[in-house]
């Protein structure tokens, strides 16, 4: 599950990607959204699943949007 606050009131867009790279190619797994932040309340952004393969390559991707502006971008590898 991924979560995010905000120290005062905002409107954002978020965007997740999955991407997974293996022995058989490369797929991209993508959630995005709108929501309206309410000052120091966390808010869910995403709840998603995934199956990780031994000897893939696995990373989330999370960004963060204002408008058209990207305001930061957080990069994770997958759980084991």
């Amino acid at each position: 599950m991924v979560r995010t606050r905000s120290a005062e009131a905002a409107n954002a867009g978020w965007c997740l990607n999955l991407i997974r790279e293996h022995a058989g190619g490369r797929s991209n797994i993508r959630h995005s959204g709108a929501l309206a932040l309410a000052a120091g309340i966390p808010h869910r952004l995403s709840l998603t699943v995934l199956d990780h393969w031994q000897g893939e390559r696995c990373t989330i991707e999370i960004e963060l949007f204002e408008g058209d502006r990207k305001l930061r971008t957080f990069r994770f590898d997958c759980p084991h």
